[in-house]
């Protein structure tokens, strides 16, 4: 006797739209382009690498170099609509960004210690250039509006306001991924790293002022007067206006 043909099973909807985690701790392929890819879709991959992988130290070597390369763009977009010569912003918005995170990297180690993530430094460091690499992608993204935007008008408070709000939301993402990267390592209170993030989102607006000026032209490089960036801006606000 002939067998009747059976169909085959057919998945169920629930397991064909099944979304892998992204911060599954998978091993990743090296290179910067693959680095790229999982900041932006698999930020477990770059954990698996700095914890448990073969290859931390080309991990974090990658994040630096897209670190650099973003802010690198950002600054050249910037020195575009700034009165400066073409260099000064690229070499202040990249060298400043690179110094507040290696000064604030001893801070973040015990911030996440105390939230119960053990690291060594080495992951650490790792954990911060993926904020800062993520937040030089996220500039990155912006670019074509702050050119847009900062060649219409001759106005340094509209570019100035422009960058600021762009920086407020990289760091945002930047540091948010720091917080799904404490949980997926077993973190158990969230509000040491929000604290920490809260500080390098201070320290580096502190810095961008201390390096001014980024937009416009000034009489030397560096500034010879020290002040606090809230009084900054609000001086070149009452500038502006009168």
């Amino acid at each position: 006797m002939n067998q009747p043909d059976i169909p085959a099973p057919t998945p169920s909807p629930a397991t064909c739209h099944i979304k892998p985690d992204p911060m599954a701790l998978l091993p990743m392929e090296p290179g910067t382009g693959n680095v790229i890819a999982a900041l932006l879709k698999t930020p477990g991959a770059i954990l698996h690498e700095l914890t448990g992988g073969g290859r931390p130290r080309l991990v974090v070597g990658s994040l630096i170099g897209i670190t650099l390369m973003g802010l690198a763009v950002f600054g050249g977009i910037t020195a575009s609509i700034s009165e400066s010569q073409w260099w000064h912003p690229v070499v202040k918005i990249s060298a400043g960004t690179l110094f507040a995170a290696v000064i604030c990297l001893p801070s973040l180690y015990i911030f996440a210690a105390l939230s119960g993530i053990i690291l060594p430094l080495r992951a650490v460091a790792g954990l911060l250039f993926s904020v800062t690499g993520l937040s030089a992608l996220i500039l990155t993204g912006f670019t074509p509006l702050i050119w847009v935007l900062g060649t219409s008008t001759a106005s340094v408070i509209v570019p100035g306001a422009l960058l600021l709000l762009v920086w407020l939301i990289a760091v945002f993402f930047g540091t948010g991924l720091l917080i799904r990267c404490g949980r997926a390592l077993g973190m158990t209170h969230r509000l040491h790293l929000m604290l920490w993030s809260g500080m390098f989102l201070l320290v580096t607006l502190q810095v961008s002022c201390a390096l001014r000026p980024i937009l416009g032209a000034g009489k030397s490089f560096m500034p010879q007067e020290k002040k606090f960036f809230l009084e900054h801006w609000a001086e070149q606000i009452r500038f502006a206006g009168d």
